[in-house]
């Protein structure tokens, strides 16, 4: 996500190739990969405190390209921040019992999940 043309697990370009889509906010853990970020997006917030994020910048849709380890705890964070749409990047998660925690997330809060992978 670190260079604008569109390809795969390209989610950034993918957003901003969507007519009425702006990406508000990104977290990373890595302060490098932040700042790479703003680097070829522009001046976006960046955060590595995802809850901080989540309260801060208030987004619709969440794209979680994080380490799998965290996936099922970020839906469950976004979901109870009050998105309305959760696109989640490869592998879904490490576990059956986190997918499930996922997806049942999702479901209790009517949210829609979208499985990315490519």
């Amino acid at each position: 996500m670190l260079t604008r043309p569109l390809a795969g697990h390209n989610w950034a370009s993918a957003f901003a190739a969507v007519t009425g889509t702006e990406m508000v906010a990104v977290f990373d853990l890595g302060a490098e990969t932040r700042a790479a970020f703003v680097e070829c997006w522009g001046d976006i917030p960046t955060y590595d405190d995802y809850p901080r994020m989540l309260r801060e910048a208030q987004p619709d849709i969440v794209c979680i390209a994080t380490r799998q380890t965290m996936h099922a705890e970020q839906c469950e964070q976004a979901l109870a921040a009050g998105v309305r749409g959760i696109l989640c990047d490869k592998p879904l998660a490490t576990s059956l019992e986190e997918a499930d925690r996922i997806v049942e997330a999702c479901r209790r809060g009517n949210v829609p999940l979208a499985f990315g992978l490519d």
